[in-house]
């Protein structure tokens, strides 16, 4: 099987083998490990999160980054204590009691290389990583003391926890005390993302600083990124409960959350770090021993959806045990309709490295017979909500149309950070929208990394580019503008009628820029039934406007959040 070059991966993870050519080196070298050790973290009372306590959730990032990048040398167990037991990490005769007592030791599970020592860290580096840690010390209170609702009774690490945040601010009231942390929030969150706007990590930061470029010389996380990764991460879950809901945890969370950069670096290290792994089954195997499996699952199945390289069919498993080792669930079949295209096992390749919740899940692929043919199929998570094409065909609201361009927008900036690829085909068929509207991105199968030629069955949809022959942003950001066309107003309708076949983004290009050369209103063209939100529907579309002009730069992914937050989102 012929698959894709493996995404730029963040240096700390080494590619699946599989997708790494044998004349390609690995991307790094990781020192030899020591086989397993034993986690011992403190017990999460809320189903969804394995521990709400933010040494225990350090601990288990670090191990989880080392256990990637060791390729396999190294693995951990993870245990659960009591509330009244230290959380910590046994391996051999060494007892560790948090991320600072590995940095600080001689283990080859330590983070960064002792770089210090090398004579490597600037006067700059050395004034910021202080100020750094201190407003990640901020993140950490205040997680914490908004925490303490959550425990009846409270427990005592929570309670040593509040008492030193009251030494630490000099105040007893509990009202002064969230107004305090709420300002140094504020602050502590613009201070990091200030340094990680233009990284995905911390760790990236550091080495464009210390002008590091080979891999080899920091090979794992920063301890900025763990010790921020952990509040934030409880502070994104915990405070989204509702039995944690106050005036003091919104605030927090939404400051958090305004943060871009600081909440795609949060996503980033809770996907890759936190959340289950990506396994994608490899299901050829299974195939050969029982080679009618696929056609008997798929008989009588009608495709839920079809495109030009495969069909997509829902397969509702029922139970556990089934010889696909799939848990009861909903799951999309995707069969292709000609081997030679490639464009799934593409696909295939890439959604490996996309382990984040705006991107769909793969869980399986592999060769089988299906219709006398053999074909090669993927097997993702089902999404509920059918997809933003058959959705346009209703009336959406606007603030629905708000929700879904924003996360559309989040999407493309978290892989355009993670992994620096694009999308390529873009459009309202490959987005999905779960039970709440949330979009989802799905058909990586034409995806490239930034600078790579686009041509041929990977090119994409001719209304949804800009007739470019490299893989760009700013291709992916012009079919970002259609679409909102397309929600707001019937322009692109009949754009495709006058058109026909001849209905390519960049004449519809041509035809905004125009519009706005001769100085004519946007509310013009925006649908009757969404005139009751006229305003709104004319800020979007000046957004839009600017992403399918041939004549300026277009605005980034980051730079369109941005807006979105000015014009849309509460203070």
């Amino acid at each position: 099987m012929d698959f894709p070059p493996p995404p730029t991966a963040p240096p700390f993870i080494i590619p699946t083998r599989r997708y790494i050519p044998e004349s390609r080196p690995a991307l790094l070298q990781v020192a030899q490990i020591p086989d397993s050790g034993s986690l011992f973290i403190r017990k999460s009372n809320i189903s969804s999160i394995i521990s709400t306590c933010p040494d225990s959730i350090s601990l288990l990032i670090l191990l989880n980054s080392r256990k990637i990048s060791s390729n396999g040398n190294f693995d951990f167990q993870t245990n659960f204590i009591n509330d009244d037991e230290v959380p910590r990490f046994e391996i051999q005769k060494d007892v560790y009691y948090s991320v600072d007592d590995l940095n600080n030791s001689t283990s080859s599970l330590l983070l960064e290389p002792k770089v210090t020592a090398l004579g490597l860290i600037s006067e700059k580096i050395q004034s910021k990583i202080p100020q750094m840690l201190d407003a990640i010390r901020v993140i950490n209170n205040a997680y914490l003391f908004g925490y303490k609702r959550i425990c009846h009774p409270q427990t005592q690490w929570v309670t040593n926890a509040v008492g030193g945040i009251k030494m630490w601010l000099g105040l007893d009231d509990d009202e002064a005390i969230e107004e305090a942390l709420i300002q140094k929030t504020e602050d502590a969150c613009k201070i990091l993302s200030k340094e990680i706007q233009s990284s995905k990590t911390f760790l990236e930061y550091l080495m464009k600083e210390l002008n590091i470029t080979e891999k080899t010389q920091i090979s794992s996380l920063s301890i900025l990124d763990v010790k921020q990764a952990a509040p934030a991460i409880l502070i994104m879950k915990c405070f989204a409960l509702g039995n944690v809901s106050s005036a003091y945890t919104t605030k927090i969370r939404r400051i958090l959350y305004r943060c871009i950069p600081l909440r795609a670096h949060t996503d980033f290290m809770a996907a890759w770090f936190i959340a289950e792994p990506i396994r994608s089954l490899d299901y050829t195997l299974t195939l050969e021993r029982n080679p009618s499996l696929l056609a008997t699952t798929l008989a009588g199945v009608r495709p839920e959806d079809s495109g030009s390289h495969g069909d997509v069919y829902k397969v509702s498993i029922l139970e556990d045990g089934n010889e696909w080792r799939l848990s009861k669930n909903d799951y999309a079949f995707k069969v292709s309709r000609n081997l030679s295209l490639g464009h799934l096992t593409n696909e295939a390749g890439v959604l490996i490295h996309m382990p984040f919740a705006n991107t769909i899940r793969i869980v399986g692929e592999g060769f089988g017979e299906f219709n006398d043919k053999r074909v090669f199929f993927l097997v993702t998570k089902w999404v509920s909500g059918g997809n933003l094409h058959d959705k346009m065909k209703g009336y959406i609201p606007c603030a629905q149309i708000i929700k879904i361009l924003n996360g559309i927008a989040y999407a493309l900036h978290l892989l355009y950070a993670s992994i620096c690829g694009c999308v390529v085909d873009l459009k309202p068929a490959n987005i999905l929208l779960d039970e709440d509207d949330n979009p989802v991105l799905c058909d990586f199968g034409s995806f490239r990394f930034s600078g790579e030629k686009v041509s041929g069955a990977f090119s994409g949809t001719p209304l949804y580019h800009d007739n470019t022959y490299a893989a760009t942003h700013a291709r992916d950001i012009f079919a970002f503008g259609v679409i909102t066309f397309q929600l707001l107003t019937d322009e692109v309708n009949t754009f495709q009628s006058e058109r026909g076949k001849q209905a390519y983004g960049r004449n519809f290009s041509l035809r905004i820029d125009a519009y706005i050369d001769e100085e004519k209103d946007l509310g013009e063209l925006v649908k009757e039934c969404l005139r009751d939100e006229l305003d709104n529907a004319k800020q979007l579309l000046r957004i839009a406007a600017k992403c399918v002009s041939m004549k300026s730069q277009r605005p980034s992914a980051f730079e369109i959040l941005q807006k979105f937050q000015e014009l849309f989102e509460e203070n």
